[in-house]
């Protein structure tokens, strides 16, 4: 099916610094301190472990804690040095990184490449349940050999270095003290900023970390807060009680474009857009030729041409022309609602419930187009609404009860996806980031035919004034 590129606006990028106003943002808000930065996200996060989760508003976060293994030059999105200075591939299942020597955690401890070969193998341990596991899952073990890292893959790996420029390494000895639980909340990571102070559904604030091994901030305090109402996002971007926003919709973009002290900058991302259908529990979604029809029922160019607004492009699988590998010369998915109504007919699936779980990170007109275009061709949908975590909770089930006993037939609704590419040529300060992905099965057995979509990530907020 259709990806599109899309504009999930005000989002502050990749590698991206928090020397706003030396990239044309300037922090605006009376009443804040120097050097004090306030973003609105859609979200608050699900979690401050690295580890865990990698949604959108929890990987803004945390991404700022954390020092990742690689990182991609912003301009030429090549794979670059940043806790492992250098790597070879020694053979064709070995990489060898050295790590960067100096590098402490913000607790003053050294970061080591036992730390590093632990963050590995803490994901790749199915108990632990991380939802990254499938990125990493190449990967057959990874040890420490005195300042290097060794990885060993099952298989060759051409994507292994991507993957890597997501890995944040955490305190190996830290985290086992503690526990996982009290690591979520309490991180303790190498990164720019540590945490100062998080509370539970509305903000989370960082401070520069004087231990930091990179170049010096000009941001002090970053402010982030959870404000799911995308006209309150807006609102607020536009009074100046925040700097910047996150995952605005094309309404909102066009709506602050107007403003001339606001600012909007974008950049092609190889995030994927999709949905993704229960086919253990879903009733009739267990269906191929349900699932097809879903497929076949969505209108793409209407979404892209009259909500996306050109803010979004098709795309023929789960990469995009970006991603290494990306086939210009497959098909792309199309429009048949015809085909999708004798499909039904065939499956005996006219007039089925479905339900669709969504969450506030979700274009709302979006999730409303599809459920139009499947009542069209003889299907019932009903949107469920839930915050952040909620959602991730009910959907990462590894039962797939993602409902109530009735086991409804549901479709989950990812949202446009963003990556990790620099709206703005911040240095790399604070980094509102999201991990390239192309999404994987765990073996639990869950088919994945899903209507895709590539997106842009943009960034919009306060002006600089110019000399």
């Amino acid at each position: 099916m259709n990806r599109r590129r899309f504009r999930a606006a005000l989002l502050l990028a990749t590698a991206l610094a928090l020397g706003a106003a030396s990239c044309g943002i300037q922090p605006a808000s009376a009443g804040r301190g120097p050097g004090t930065i306030t973003i609105d996200t859609a979200n608050y996060p699900s979690t401050l472990d690295p580890g865990k989760q990698y949604d959108t508003d929890t990987y803004s976060v945390y991404r700022n804690i954390f020092d990742q293994l690689l990182r991609r030059n912003p301009k030429t999105n090549a794979v670059v040095p940043w806790l492992a200075t250098k790597w070879q591939q020694t053979d064709p299942l070995t990489w060898r990184f050295t790590m960067r020597p100096g590098v402490t955690f913000s607790d003053g401890s050294p970061l080591t490449a036992e730390d590093a070969a632990y963050s590995i193998s803490r994901i790749l341990d199915k108990k632990f349940g991380s939802q990254q596991y499938a990125n990493f899952s190449v990967i057959d073990k990874a040890t420490a050999d005195g300042g290097d890292l060794v990885v060993h893959t099952s298989v060759p790996s051409p994507t292994l270095l991507s993957y890597l420029t997501t890995l944040s390494v955490v305190p190996k000895a830290y985290v086992q003290r503690v526990g996982d639980k009290q690591f979520a909340v309490k991180p303790i990571g190498s990164g720019p900023f540590v945490l100062q102070s998080a509370t539970a559904g509305s903000e989370v604030v960082l401070t520069a970390n004087p231990k930091w091994w990179g170049p010096p901030t000009q941001i002090r305090t970053a402010v982030f807060r959870a404000v799911p109402n995308v006209a309150s996002r807006v609102a607020d971007l536009q009074s100046r009680k925040v700097d910047l926003a996150t995952t605005l919709t094309p309404d909102a973009a066009d709506q602050i474009r107007r403003d001339p002290t606001l600012a909007i900058l974008s950049t092609p991302t190889e995030r994927v857009a999709y949905l993704a259908y229960n086919t253990i529990k879903g009733g009739a979604t267990n269906d191929p030729r349900v699932r097809k029809a879903i497929a076949e029922a969505i209108d793409y160019d209407a979404l892209i041409k009259n909500l996306q607004r050109g803010y979004a492009k098709p795309i023929n699988s789960m990469a995009t022309p970006l991603a290494f590998g990306y086939d210009k010369s497959l098909p792309d998915n199309h429009h048949d609602p015809e085909d999708a109504k004798k499909l039904l007919q065939q499956a005996r699936a006219v007039g089925a419930k479905l339900v669709m779980a969504t969450s506030p990170s979700f274009d709302p007109q979006v999730v409303q187009a599809i459920q139009g275009d499947l009542a069209a061709v003889g299907l019932q949908v009903e949107i469920q609404n839930s915050d952040q975590a909620t959602y991730l909770k009910k959907v990462q089930d590894p039962a797939h009860e993602w409902l109530d006993p009735l086991r409804q037939v549901v479709v989950l609704v990812p949202r446009l996806r963003r990556r990790d590419l620099p709206a703005v040529p911040h240095r790399r300060d604070l980094e509102l980031l999201q991990q390239p992905r192309l999404r994987q099965d765990r073996g639990t057995g869950a088919r994945d035919d899903r209507p895709r979509a590539a997106d842009q990530v943009v960034l919009a907020g306060v002006r600089a004034a110019q000399p």
